[in-house]
C-alpha cells in the first residue's frame, strides 16, 4: 500500500487543541491535546475566535470534533459565549461528526453545546 500524504491547513494551534482543513476529508477539524485539561476559557475562546475568522472567509460545510483527547469542560457561560458569538459567524457548517470523549463530563459539554447551537440555529 502506497503512503499517502494527508494534505492539511493549519488554522489556529496552541498548547491545548488544533483547528486545521482536511483536503481529504473536506473538513476543518478540531483536536485536543493531551494537555487539554489546562485549557482556559480564554484560550478557548481565542481558538474558537480563529475557527470562526476562517470559517467566514472560507466557508466549508463540515466540521469534525475528535474529542478523543478532550478533558476540557466547558462551562455554561462558554457555551452561551459561543451560541452568541461564534454560531451566527459559522452558518456555512451544514454537517458535524463528533469522535467522542472517554471523559463523560467533556463529552456532556460538548453534547449540551451543540445542542445549544442546534436550537439557536432554527
Amino acid at each position: 500500500m502506497q503512503n499517502e500524504k494527508i494534505e492539511t491547513t493549519e488554522i489556529y494551534q496552541n498548547d491545548y487543541l488544533r483547528f486545521y482543513y482536511d483536503h481529504h476529508l473536506n473538513s476543518v477539524v478540531l483536536e485536543y491535546g493531551s494537555e487539554s485539561e489546562f485549557l482556559t476559557d480564554e484560550a478557548f475562546k481565542e481558538a474558537m475566535q480563529a475557527y470562526a475568522t476562517w470559517v467566514e472567509a472560507h466557508r466549508p460545510t463540515r466540521l469534525l470534533l475528535d474529542n478523543r483527547q478532550m478533558k476540557y469542560i466547558i462551562s455554561p457561560e462558554v457555551q452561551a459565549w459561543v451560541v452568541e458569538n461564534i454560531s451566527p459567524r459559522t452558518q456555512s457548517i451544514t454537517r458535524v461528526a463528533v469522535v467522542v470523549s472517554p471523559d463523560l463530563f467533556a463529552e456532556i459539554s460538548t453534547e449540551q453545546g451543540l445542542d445549544d447551537v442546534q436550537k439557536e440555529g432554527t
